[in-house]
C-alpha cells in the first residue's frame, strides 16, 4: 500500500506539470506577432497591420499548454483507474461553457468569437481553456506537494515580474534593452529595435501583462498569498521568501497605480482580518508592528511621490462632469457636434455654429444660432486656414484640405469630410466616413468621469445588455457593438471624438454582453457556491494548523481580491489564466482539508483510486 502511495504521488507532481508552466511561463510571454487587419476589425484600425506584443502569443500557448495538460490528466486518469464523479459545484460553470459555446455558435462574426479581437485573443478557445484548467485543477490535486509545485511556479514568476517592475518605474525598463528588443522580434522584423517603443507613461508599471490595470489584478491574486503563507507557514525559509515576495508584489501595486487593484487587495485583507481573527488577537503585537510598518511605507511612498496613491484612489470618486467654461479666461470648449445632411453643427460651450454646404456651386457658409454670418479670420498664406472672430468661438479653428476639414478646439481635434452626396461625414479611428449617434445610456447622467471615465463605458453598455440576456454577441466581440459613434460623450468624456472603447472595464458587464446575462449569472452562482463553501470550513475552523486551510484561505483571498478587480477590469489573457487555476485550486483544498478533518464521506463527489 506505501509503495502504491508513493507512485500515485510521484504521478501526481507530473501530471500537474502543464498547469504548473500555466502560472510560471504565460504572464511573462512578450513577442511581436504582426496582424492583418480584416473584416470587420477594418471599421476600427486605420493601418493593414498592427502589431501584439502581449496577447497573441500568451492565447497561443495558454492553449497548448491546456491541451497538453488535457492530455497528462486523461493518460494519469487511464493508468490509475481513477473513478472519477463530478463536483457538484461545477454544474453552472458546465452552464457558463455551454452557453458561451452557443453565443460563438450563433454569433454573426464567428473568427472573432472563437479567437478573439486584436489585443485582447479571449475567444471562446481561451474560455474553454479556462473551463479545463479549473477543471483539473479542482479535481486532479490530490497532494501537497500537487499545491507546492504549483504555488512555487506562481511564486517565482511573481519575483521576476516584480523586478522587471520596479526597475520600470525608474526608469531602469529591461524589456527596452537592446537585448530584449531583439529577443521580442522576429527576425525578420529586427530592423525595427531602434523604433521600437512601448507607449507608456513614464513612472507606471506594466511589466509584461500590457496594462497597468492588469498588474493591478495580477496583485491582487498574488499578495494575499504571500501574506497568509507569511502568517501561516511553519518553515521559516518560506516565511522569510514570503516576506520578500510580499513587499515586492506591495510595491510594485504602488507603483502600477492601479485604483483597482487597490480596492481589491484592501478588500482582501478586510477577509483575513475576519478569517484569522483569532491568531491576530492572539498575536496582536507582531501583527500591530506589521500593520504599522506598512501603514508608514505606504504614506512615505504617498509623500514622496507625489500621491501616488491617494491621486488614484481619488479617481474612483464620484465626479460631476466639468460643465462647459472659458479655459484661462479666454479659449472654449468643443462640447457638441451633430451632423445632417449638408449641415453641420459645431457647439462651442453650447453655442451653435452652423456650417452649411451648398452642393449646386460647393460653397461653405457659416451662420450663428440666429442664422446671421459668422465673420471669418484668414491668412495670406493659406486661405483654407480659418478661425473666428467672434468671442464666442474663440479657440475654434477649421482647416480645409479638399473636401475634408480638419477641426480643432483647446479640447480635442478630429475630422470631418463632405461625401459624394453633399453630406457631412464624421471620420472614424480607422478614417472611415461614418454617421453620428447618440447612444442610448443608463445611469451616471453627469458622472461619466467616473472611476477614470468607467462612468460614461458602463453607462453605454449597459443598455447593450437587453438583447444578449439568453445568448451574448459572442466572447470578444464587444468593441463592435459598443457605440463607437457616440461624439458627444466621447469629446465630454475622454477629449477624443475617436477613441476605441474595446473593453467595458468590468468582466461582469463583458460576460453579460459578449456571452449572456444567463452565463454571467451562472459564473456568479459558481463563484459565490465556492465562497460559501470556503466560508464555512475556515471561518470556525477544525484545524488551523493544518496545510490545507493555510493553501484554501490562501486560494479564497486571492479569488476574491480578482473579482473585486472584476469591478473596475476586464477579463483578459494576462492574468485571467491565474484565477481560474487559483479558483480550481482552491476547490481541491477545501475537498483536501474537509478530508483530514471530518472523514472520507465527504469525499464521495470526487476523483478516489478504486479499490482492488
Amino acid at each position: 500500500m506505501s509503495k502504491h502511495k508513493k507512485a500515485v504521488a510521484n504521478d501526481s507532481f507530473i501530471k500537474l506539470i502543464p498547469l504548473a508552466l500555466i502560472l510560471l511561463i504565460i504572464p511573462m510571454i512578450v513577442y511581436m506577432k504582426p496582424i492583418t487587419i480584416e473584416g470587420i476589425t477594418s471599421e476600427f484600425y486605420p493601418t493593414e497591420t498592427v502589431f501584439d506584443f502581449f496577447s497573441y502569443y500568451k492565447a497561443l500557448w495558454f492553449k497548448v499548454f491546456t491541451v497538453l495538460s488535457f492530455f497528462f490528466i486523461v493518460f494519469y486518469a487511464y493508468n490509475k483507474k481513477i473513478n472519477f464523479k463530478l463536483n457538484y459545484c461545477f454544474i453552472p460553470l458546465i452552464v457558463y461553457f455551454l452557453l458561451s459555446l452557443l453565443s460563438s455558435s450563433f454569433s454573426e462574426y464567428h473568427d472573432i468569437a472563437y479567437n478573439g479581437f486584436i489585443d485582447r485573443f479571449e475567444g471562446f478557445w481561451v474560455i474553454a481553456c479556462y473551463f479545463i484548467v479549473c477543471f483539473i485543477a479542482a479535481h486532479f490535486i490530490t497532494f501537497e506537494k500537487d499545491i507546492k509545485l504549483l504555488f512555487g511556479s506562481l511564486g517565482i514568476c511573481t519575483f521576476i515580474l516584480c523586478i522587471l517592475g520596479i526597475s520600470q518605474f525608474f526608469g531602469y525598463d529591461f524589456l527596452q534593452t537592446s537585448f530584449m528588443k531583439h529577443a521580442m522580434l522576429p527576425s525578420e522584423y529586427e530592423s525595427l529595435t531602434k523604433s521600437l517603443e512601448f507607449a507608456f507613461p513614464t513612472k507606471y508599471v506594466y511589466l509584461t501583462l500590457f496594462n497597468p490595470n492588469y498588474v493591478g489584478s495580477f496583485c491582487s491574486m498574488v499578495l494575499p498569498i504571500c501574506i497568509i503563507i507569511l502568517l501561516l507557514s511553519k518553515n521559516k525559509y518560506i516565511k522569510i521568501f514570503s516576506g520578500i515576495l510580499s513587499a515586492l508584489v506591495l510595491i510594485t501595486l504602488i507603483f502600477c497605480r492601479s485604483s483597482t487593484g487597490y480596492i481589491g487587495v484592501f478588500t482582501s485583507m478586510l477577509f483575513v482580518v475576519v478569517l484569522l481573527r483569532k491568531k491576530i488577537l492572539k498575536y496582536w503585537i507582531p501583527v500591530l508592528v506589521v500593520v504599522i510598518c506598512c501603514t508608514g511605507v505606504l504614506v512615505i511612498l504617498n509623500y514622496n511621490y507625489s500621491g501616488i496613491i491617494t491621486n488614484e484612489l481619488s479617481n474612483f470618486l464620484p465626479k460631476q462632469a466639468d460643465e462647459p467654461e472659458l479655459v484661462k479666461g479666454k479659449y472654449k470648449r468643443l462640447t457638441d457636434m451633430t451632423l445632417d445632411g449638408n449641415k453641420m453643427t459645431i457647439y462651442m460651450n453650447g453655442t451653435p455654429l452652423n456650417v452649411i454646404f451648398d452642393n449646386q456651386d460647393s460653397t461653405l457658409s457659416f451662420l450663428d444660432e440666429s442664422g446671421k454670418d459668422v465673420n471669418l479670420r484668414t491668412t495670406d498664406d493659406n486661405k483654407d486656414f480659418l478661425n473666428f472672430k467672434h468671442t464666442q468661438y474663440i479657440g475654434l479653428t477649421i482647416s480645409i484640405n479638399g473636401a475634408t476639414f480638419k477641426i480643432s478646439a483647446p479640447n480635442t481635434s478630429y475630422y470631418v469630410t463632405i461625401d459624394n452626396t453633399g453630406s457631412f461625414k464624421f471620420v472614424n479611428s480607422a478614417g472611415k466616413p461614418v454617421d453620428i449617434k447618440t447612444a442610448e445610456s443608463f445611469g451616471f447622467e453627469g458622472y461619466e468621469k467616473f472611476a477614470s471615465n468607467r462612468g460614461y463605458i458602463w453607462s453605454r453598455s449597459i443598455p447593450l445588455m437587453k438583447d444578449t440576456f439568453l445568448l451574448g454577441h459572442g466572447p470578444d466581440t464587444y468593441t463592435i457593438y459598443f457605440p463607437q459613434n457616440d461624439f458627444k460623450g466621447k469629446i465630454m468624456t475622454f477629449k477624443k471624438a475617436n477613441t476605441l472603447v474595446d473593453k467595458p472595464h468590468n468582466m461582469y458587464l463583458h460576460m453579460a454582453i459578449n456571452t449572456g446575462v444567463v452565463s454571467l449569472i451562472a459564473f456568479l452562482v459558481f463563484v459565490v457556491w465556492y465562497i460559501v463553501q470556503s466560508f464555512r470550513l475556515y471561518f470556525r475552523p477544525k484545524d488551523s494548523d493544518n496545510f490545507y486551510y493555510m493553501a484554501g484561505i490562501a486560494c479564497l483571498l486571492s479569488v476574491i481580491g480578482f473579482l473585486v478587480c472584476g469591478l473596475g477590469n476586464d477579463s483578459n489573457i494576462n492574468v485571467s489564466p491565474i484565477f481560474w487555476i487559483l479558483i480550481g485550486m482552491g476547490i481541491a483544498c477545501n475537498r483536501l482539508y474537509s478530508k483530514t478533518v471530518v472523514g472520507e464521506a465527504v469525499q464521495q463527489q470526487f476523483p478516489q483510486n478504486r479499490k482492488k
